[in-house]
């Protein structure tokens, strides 16, 4: 068998799969002609017979003068475009073009009310994820945040109790009136950290929004505030994008640094540091934004830098393994980047690009 023999046979039984799975027609680009249709495609539009030309194709697909010459061009360029819209029958298509080689190229039929289906499920499965991270992320932040409450609580107490005393006691003083005052700052304290696990934790559709970049680094670090007692952890924020905004889910990019600042924090417990140092420093490159998250921990090995992003692969003894990876999908839904390397002295920095608001 010759090799145009053997190329014939390959194309053949390419286009027998085919036949079964989409509305395809390939078109010669050299003979200007129709070399072959999927029986899919034909039970959609059953006018157009192999042999026909590039104008017949055209016009069968097309509904107006502009349409047609718009999808002469497209196919002599091989432009993949979604744009092309042909109805038929009460259904509307997509026009898909992609070029199969040199000579040859595919024309698909993607059902719009099927494209519409196709992403509301996404968008069902992009709030499922983000539900799931942050019951994953709180679930994680349970027992200190339970020992934070603890605090305020067991402080307030002491402090209420000695007020009963003293006026049950017939004394009333500036020691009652200053112990009044620490009551409700601890109120107040306790009341902020609830606030800010209940507005963190709360389910919702994405919402799409300029976020300031320093705004929101600042949050995430308040939101570690007990972190920051608990563990011995020092917080360093440098920044060169004062003013500077992208357009994003805040709650979502909120998730992300928060998880990257606690598997740094985690690092620095986990290499038994006396002090746990993140360093933070935002920065512009060309047209991205770049977040950069430091820490100071135990670093990764070979192995683990190879696995990170790979759903249920953990080192940690408590840790499902899917936070880095709900993480880089949060940030590709921004078109933008997540990877993480690790540092020349100790530990690991966390890569964020995302881009600058239009």
């Amino acid at each position: 068998m010759s090799k145009q023999q053997r190329i014939c046979c390959n194309n053949m039984e390419i286009f027998e799969i085919l036949d079964l799975i989409d509305p395809i027609l390939v078109f010669d680009k050299i003979t200007q002609r129709v070399l072959w249709i999927s029986n899919k495609f034909k039970t959609i539009e059953n006018r157009i017979l192999v042999g026909d030309d590039l104008a017949s194709v055209s016009c069968y697909l097309t509904n107006n003068t502009t349409d047609n010459r718009n999808l002469i061009t497209s196919i002599n360029e091989t432009e993949f475009n979604r744009h092309h819209l042909f109805k038929t029958n009460g259904e509307e298509y997509d026009i898909e073009i992609q070029s199969i080689d040199k000579s040859k190229i595919a024309l698909r039929l993607v059902s719009l009310q099927v494209s519409m289906l196709a992403h509301s499920r996404y968008l069902e499965d992009r709030e499922k994820l983000l539900f799931t991270s942050r019951s994953i992320t709180v679930s994680e932040m349970a027992s200190t945040l339970a020992h934070e409450l603890n605090q305020p609580i067991g402080a307030l107490s002491n402090l209420l109790y000695g007020i009963k005393t003293r006026l049950e006691n017939g004394v009333y003083n500036s020691e009652v009136e200053d112990a009044l005052i620490k009551s409700l700052e601890q109120i107040k304290y306790t009341s902020d950290i609830i606030t800010r696990i209940r507005d963190f934790t709360h389910s919702r559709q994405p919402t799409l929004s300029s976020v300031k970049i320093n705004t929101l680094v600042d949050k995430c670090i308040s939101l570690m505030d007990w972190e920051m007692k608990n563990t011995n952890v020092e917080f360093n924020y440098l920044y060169e994008t004062e003013n500077i905004s992208v357009f994003g889910d805040e709650v979502m990019l909120q998730q992300v640094i928060i998880n990257l600042i606690r598997n740094g924090i985690d690092a620095g417990v986990a290499k038994n540091n006396k002090k746990t140092t993140i360093d933070i420093n935002t920065s512009l490159k060309n047209n991205y934004i770049e977040i950069l998250i430091k820490d100071n921990g135990k670093g990764m090995n070979k192995m683990e830098e190879d696995c990170i992003f790979i759903p249920f692969a953990s080192n940690k003894s408590s840790g499902m393994g899917i936070g880095l990876n709900i993480c880089r999908s949060f940030i590709e839904l921004h078109k933008g980047k997540l990877w993480l390397s690790q540092n020349s002295d100790a530990g690991c920095t966390s890569h964020i690009m995302l881009p600058l608001m239009s």
